[in-house]
């Protein structure tokens, strides 16, 4: 499937590909400015969805084990796209964005995060890994441990697990969340968040806000995993993220912005606190590549995008 031919490049998985981020992603990849194309991991649940678009706060932790690696370069599949015919509506608006980037670059793979067998097979062949699967709800749930806990954890351990084991991949990009970093109430209030910084679990189950608590761990687990055997991870840690949605069902941060426009939604100070600006860090974000989205611009696009899916009038 991996190609070292000039104007070629080699395979990535995309979890969650059918969600927000996922999506977003996947329309980059194989958009007209680069050549490159995701084969796909979808596990077909809502709550699985993972936000993307303009991030309103990001962290970045990085750890390479000690070995030199650059940025993916594009990517490539040699195989037709598959589906399981009961995945339509989670596929069709991928097979859209695919449409015009040629015929067998996008592949997509049914697995779901507690199936290591499934992941590991369709990570075989791809040289980096976006981990994007994650269980997000802004409701309660009834039952956290399984609803939450064990697919962000036990998920998360899978796919760097397969990542490993498949012998061919030099990257992986875990999509955390800020809620990996807050609430944690222990924290200085006039001192800026970074690395050093995560959610207080023990407050979490305390309280009973399981969505951070779900995401600081299966970080963690991330890291311990990359740490003990050698695999290159980046992590990111947005926070709420907005814009123009591609997939036909409303994301969490999207819902919950819906919420907020039709006063039917108050942010919690658990999960959204106030934070102290970091200016140094979004210039070493811009040095990187990232293109920064202006506020204004942010809040309009997703208006709009809800208007247009009939969520606001």
């Amino acid at each position: 499937m991996a190609s070292g031919e000039e104007g070629k490049g080699e395979t990535v998985l995309v979890t969650s590909a059918s969600g927000f981020i996922g999506s977003t992603l996947v329309r980059g990849l194989l958009g007209p400015a680069t050549t490159s194309a995701p084969a796909s991991s979808t596990p077909v649940s809502s709550t699985s969805t993972a936000p993307h678009s303009p991030a309103l706060l990001s962290r970045q932790r990085h750890h390479d084990a000690g070995r030199k690696a650059g940025p993916l370069p594009a990517t490539r599949s040699s195989s037709s796209p598959r589906w399981c015919a009961d995945d339509r509506a989670e596929t069709d608006h991928l097979l859209a964005l695919a449409a015009g980037a040629g015929d067998g670059r996008l592949s997509f793979f049914r697995c779901g995060l507690l199936d290591g067998a499934a992941l590991l097979d369709a990570t075989r062949g791809c040289s980096g890994v976006f981990h994007l699967a994650s269980p997000c709800t802004v409701d309660p749930v009834k039952d956290p441990q399984n609803q939450l806990m064990v697919p962000a954890v036990e998920g998360t351990r899978n796919v760097v697990r397969a990542a490993k084991d498949a012998g061919g991949v030099r990257r992986v990009v875990v999509t955390s969340s800020i809620s990996a970093i807050v609430p944690s109430p222990g924290w200085p209030a006039d001192e800026v968040l970074d690395e050093r910084c995560w959610t207080d679990i023990d407050y979490c189950e305390k309280n009973g806000v399981w969505y951070p608590a779900s995401k600081a761990l299966a970080e963690k687990a991330a890291w311990k995993f990359a740490e003990e055997n050698g695999l290159d991870v980046v992590v990111v840690n947005p926070g709420t993220v907005l814009g123009p949605m591609i997939p036909p069902a409303i994301n969490a941060s999207m819902a919950m912005f819906c919420r907020l426009l039709k006063i039917q939604f108050k942010f919690s100070k658990d999960t959204q606190p106030g934070l102290v600006r970091e200016e140094v860090g979004s210039k070493k974000l811009i040095a990187l590549g990232l293109q920064v989205t202006p506020m204004e611009k942010i809040i309009r696009d997703a208006v709009e995008s809800l208007k247009s899916r009939g969520h606001i009038s």
